[in-house]
């Protein structure tokens, strides 16, 4: 994979399309397997991580079809410019720019089908991390009411008492990644596609020279406060997941001498 600049651990990585040719692996997987057999129950660990696990995978199929479909897209709207007159003025229709058109149309209402998927999923998948950190570290009681940590965004609002009472090493960047992802990915989701109120939404489609995709919105007759929003690029969501949760794991691997699950060790010392 091709070397990357450090990068501020409160923006979002630097992560290319090009980047996607290399893969990514399944961390989640794999920190399943070198970490389950530390556990009194081998199955026990594995199966708080398994939601995680499940979407994750989903998330590395929407980038599989988000660059074939991004790819297509691009090649078309190429096309499309090449087709452009070399004067200004009215033109006729030709029945190719009708097919061109047709077709930009499909590609477009898929593209913007992966790029929604993803946030929706990824809001999914770390809803899932915060409710394991929540089982694995045990609850919380502080002095008004219960910690909860039952989504992203809970965690997002609490995670720093949490971790203080709970006595934990907490890893450099950990609290940066949970502000990230709260921001970039679980406040899009929220306002712009599960919870979008208004019926004057419109959505574009603008990429630059990374040639990644994005979503553009806007509002017809917009009125005083209606914002405008447009989407991350997806390769660098990604790489902004993968960092978190290697945060989550060494969070895991420092503090696991205060996890709720049975220790092997521990059983055998009994």
């Amino acid at each position: 994979m091709r070397k990357k600049k450090k990068q501020p651990v409160n923006e979002i990585p630097v992560f290319s399309l090009h980047d996607l040719d290399d893969g990514f692996v399944n961390i989640i997987s794999e920190f399943i397997w070198s970490e389950s057999f530390k556990y009194a129950d081998i199955n026990e660990f594995g199966s708080k991580l398994q939601q995680a696990l499940r979407y994750y995978d989903f998330l590395l199929i929407i980038l599989v079809r988000y660059k074939e479909i991004n790819d297509k897209f691009l090649s078309l709207q190429e096309e499309k410019r090449k087709l452009l007159p070399a004067k200004s003025g009215v033109t006729r229709m030709t029945p190719m720019d009708g097919r061109l058109l047709a077709e930009s149309g499909r590609l477009t209402t898929i593209l913007h089908l992966e790029i929604e998927s993803f946030y929706q999923f990824a809001k999914v998948l770390l809803d899932n991390m915060a409710r394991f950190l929540y089982v694995y570290f045990g609850q919380h009681f502080g002095k008004e009411k219960r910690i909860s940590l039952k989504s992203h965004d809970n965690l997002e609002k609490h995670h720093e008492i949490y971790l203080k009472t709970k006595g934990l090493v907490i890893p450099e960047g950990f609290s940066e990644s949970v502000t990230l992802l709260k921001n970039s990915i679980c406040d899009y989701r929220d306002d712009e596609i599960s919870h979008e109120m208004t019926l004057r939404r419109t959505r574009g489609t603008a990429w630059g020279s990374s040639r990644a995709t994005r979503i553009v919105g806007g509002i017809i007759n917009p009125r005083l406060g209606d914002k405008t929003s447009v989407t991350e690029e997806l390769p660098q969501l990604m790489e902004a997941i993968n960092i978190y949760i290697k945060r989550v794991i060494e969070l895991i691997e420092s503090n696991r001498d205060k996890s709720r699950l049975k220790l092997k060790d521990k059983v055998n010392q009994e």
